[in-house]
């Protein structure tokens, strides 16, 4: 019988990918994406499918050695996710098992088993003399059985409050039976509003919201690779724009993908999309780094099963196995907790605009301090601009004022707090109201510079000023890691 040929990469390091043949058992079962255990050497690894060819096995010149067995019935990865290994390996110089174990969690890779609930329930109704028997021999029995035959089935969890030999005396009798199913684990459960019945269209935008929600649509409508730069002040909606996105994109069955910067922000952003598209009946998974290995399974496989097609989560939530991605949403896109420290050290921003290529989407990077990189590829009109420059409610942002620290010298040198701080703080305090002073700041100081000629020691690669670290007697700069010594003079 022919055995066909697949190409599978390897979670060994291994930077190509390998031949193997499909036993008989799995033929027409083996697709691309699959999790498979394979033969390696002498031992055994995991591995992800990339390629199923016609190829006979017997025919080759070389002996091919079979799958040992797939881990789950269906692929955990699409043809963009595969593709979007290749880039990443390619683009951030990172080997393929470094990409691969960033994108299919250990969760999955060590195939953590499911967490089951048990229901019991009668199965036999006893007549009047054999309760009465029950209740003489066996009362904690008898108790049981009164309390099933008036609440019908329950948790098991509710029925060993009478005694767990109870349950099993009544299950060994065959009086009760006993069931299980697979719980799912909700993350932030109780953000879930399932009274919610507002849509879209009965929220009132401004019309700053409606012209950015139009355009997006416009681009949802198109079905082409696209990428809007959402420029809206703090408090201008940038959310409901968002929101009216998602529901464009269910509407049409499609996925959506939510980045958010912060572990903090998701709860809360969680449950405005929840409410959002509560009409729906659309399961809303969380993805962040601080969720249990049962947690992960369970948001990873009800993803990859089709259960699940809105991911809210922090960075890695972009590798997410959603089958139909037409929108990729990251807020607050100009902030630094998108970058990966390890490797593959990837920039989820960046990502996110390549995986939305990839799979012919929309993407959104929100922001009311677009990064630098944002903005010069709205000026190259690779991405489109909206802009929000206005709040919601009306109400005007806070005035702000830069102090220039070089004019407050004094006898001793320069104050650590300006001569304007203080008469504001001052002021705040008389009245009875209350101040927050922000501290951003590594190192002793954070400029050195000379009161003589204003010199300012900074950085010769990236133009910015150097942090004094007193212990070390060192210059640093924090944006490169360039170091000198302190200067004498």
């Amino acid at each position: 019988m022919e055995r066909r040929c697949v190409e599978i990469l390897t979670f060994a390091g291994l930077d190509k990918p390998l031949s193997y043949a499909i036993p008989p058992e799995l033929d027409g079962i083996v697709a691309v994406g699959m999790l498979v255990r394979v033969p390696l050497g002498r031992s055994v690894t995991l591995g992800i499918v990339t390629d199923v060819h016609r190829a006979d096995a017997d025919a080759l010149p070389y002996r091919v050695r079979e799958i040992i067995a797939i881990e789950y019935d269906y692929p955990l990865l699409g043809r963009d996710t595969m593709a979007l290994v290749e880039w990443m390996s390619r683009y951030y110089a990172a080997s393929n098992k470094s990409v691969l174990e960033a994108i299919i969690p250990a969760a999955i890779r060590n195939n953590i088993s499911a967490k089951f609930s048990a229901k019991v329930s009668l199965l036999k109704f006893l007549s009047d003399d054999e309760r009465s028997l029950l209740k003489r021999r066996a009362p904690k029995q008898h108790e049981l059985y009164q309390f099933l035959l008036e609440n019908g089935a329950v948790e098991r969890s509710a029925a060993v409050k009478f005694s767990s030999s109870a349950v099993n005396s009544l299950l060994g009798k065959g009086i009760i039976g006993e069931t299980f199913r697979v719980q799912d684990r909700l993350v932030y459960g109780e953000f879930t509003d399932a009274g919610a019945t507002s849509r879209a269209a009965d929220i009132a935008l401004t019309e700053e919201q409606r012209m950015a929600a139009d355009d997006i649509a416009k681009s949802l409508t198109i079905g082409k690779f696209c990428t809007h730069l959402l420029h809206g002040v703090t408090g201008s909606g940038k959310t409901e724009v968002y929101a009216c996105g998602i529901r464009r994109v269910l509407d049409g069955g499609g996925d959506v993908i939510y980045l958010v910067p912060e572990l903090a922000l998701t709860p809360q952003t969680v449950s405005r999309i929840r409410r959002a598209v509560n009409l729906y009946g659309v399961e809303v998974v969380v993805w962040h780094s601080g969720l249990s290995d049962g947690e992960r399974r369970d948001a990873w496989l009800a993803m990859a099963s089709g259960r699940s097609r809105v991911v809210i989560g922090a960075r890695s939530a972009i590798f997410a196995p959603l089958k139909n991605v037409r929108l990729i949403i990251v807020d607050e896109e100009h902030e630094v907790t998108y970058k990966q420290s390890d490797s593959p050290r990837y920039h989820a921003r960046d990502v996110a605009v390549y995986r939305a290529k990839l799979c012919d989407a929309v993407c959104i990077l929100g922001s009311a301090t677009p990064s630098m990189e944002s903005l010069f590829n709205v000026s190259l009109s690779k991405y489109k601009l909206n802009c929000l420059k206005n709040r919601v409610d009306g109400s005007k942002l806070p005035a702000m004022e830069v102090v220039d620290m070089r004019h407050e010298r004094t006898s001793r040198g320069v104050k650590i707090i300006s001569s304007r701080l203080m008469e504001l703080v001052a002021a705040c305090l008389a009245n009875g109201e209350q101040t927050i002073l922000f501290l951003n700041k590594r190192g002793y100081a954070s400029v050195v510079f000379c009161q003589c000629c204003d010199y300012v020691a900074a950085c010769p690669h990236c133009s910015m000023s150097l942090t004094y670290h007193r212990q070390q007697h060192l210059l640093r700069c924090h944006i490169c890691g360039y170091v000198e010594e302190l200067p004498t003079k």
